[in-house]
């Protein structure tokens, strides 16, 4: 263990190992009880989450089915995503041709659900984590998926796939600290809603969150992918603030009234259904708000809730 705590690689591995002990539900619940009280696992919870994931497959020995029967979707579903990282390790970079029928018995059962979307995203991820986090050569796996949605769904894992290497023992060469939009400015057309939906992430980091410079960045952008980068936004502000619904409001305030601040708000309240997997806290975050957009804010709520179950 290092001096001042263990490290990110440390902590993973010491979640993972419970899985071959007492099983993927035994690892989720110890991080569960330990995000409350010790700051390294809050901050490096979705990885520790994809640990486990893919322990559950190469230690619990799971097939896809009965891992996705064990998991939880705490810290934004990144057991699931560690899940088809494993699961893609295993068919190696020779099997990825195989890759459309991988989530085919999901979906003929559970067609967009909330299980299916973290299979096919989870994709992404998958290979990203074969691929050595190669960017260009992972959209090009995804494009083998046969659906639009399937494939934008993929192409959303493999961009937070990029967003989150950018630890020391887990790295992309697709951030740029002098270009805080790319790779989407250099992606082609095809990719662009599914890169800036992730982007706002590192434009944040890279602007030491300041919300108000990355709306103008965002304003800076192609026109078709302005909004999608808003909402980008939105989800950010959420993130920041779980539990603080009017600080997620404060941020979302920072931009122009219009599309700015509408597709913030509507970026915020998905993510809160998305990270509650309840709709409580995104009609509280609405109803913050007057007029037409607290309508609009409460029915992209309720659709987005009924659309991921």
């Amino acid at each position: 263990m290092a001096e001042n705590g263990p490290s990110a690689a440390e902590m993973e591995y010491a979640y993972a190992s419970m899985v071959k002990e007492g099983g993927a539900g035994a690892a989720i619940d110890a991080v569960k009880g330990d995000y409350g009280r010790k700051r390294a696992v809050k901050e490096g919870c979705h990885q520790i989450m994809h640990a486990i994931g893919r322990a559950a497959v190469w230690d619990g020995k799971s097939n896809l089915s009965a891992a996705f029967a064990d998991g939880d979707s705490f810290c934004w579903s990144g057991y699931y995503h560690g899940v088809m990282e494993g699961l893609l390790y295993e068919m190696g970079s020779t099997g990825l041709g195989s890759i459309t029928t991988v989530c085919s018995g999901i979906g003929a059962v559970e067609n967009y659900s909330f299980n299916y979307y973290n299979c096919v995203h989870g994709l992404g991820h998958g290979v990203m984590y074969v691929n050595g986090n190669e960017l260009f050569i992972s959209l090009e796996a995804c494009r083998a998926l046969g659906g639009w949605w399937e494939r934008e769904s993929c192409y959303g894992g493999v961009f937070m796939e990029n967003i989150i290497s950018t630890g020391k023992y887990h790295q992309t060469d697709y951030l740029k600290e002098d270009d805080l939009l790319y790779p989407c400015d250099a992606v082609d057309a095809e990719y662009k809603y599914a890169c800036y939906l992730m982007q706002a992430s590192w434009m944040l980091r890279g602007t030491g969150g300041d919300f108000g410079k990355v709306f103008a960045l965002c304003r800076g952008i192609e026109p078709e992918f302005r909004t999608t980068c808003f909402q980008s936004l939105g989800r950010e502000a959420s993130g920041y603030n779980y539990g603080h619904p009017s600080w997620a409001k404060r941020l979302c305030l920072l931009g122009k009234k219009g599309e700015e601040q509408e597709y913030c708000i509507i970026g915020a309240a998905m993510d809160m259904v998305s990270y509650y997997h309840s709709t409580d806290e995104a009609m509280e975050f609405c109803a913050l708000f007057r007029g037409n957009i607290s309508e609009e804010c409460g029915k992209v709520v309720g659709f987005y809730a009924t659309y991921g179950s």
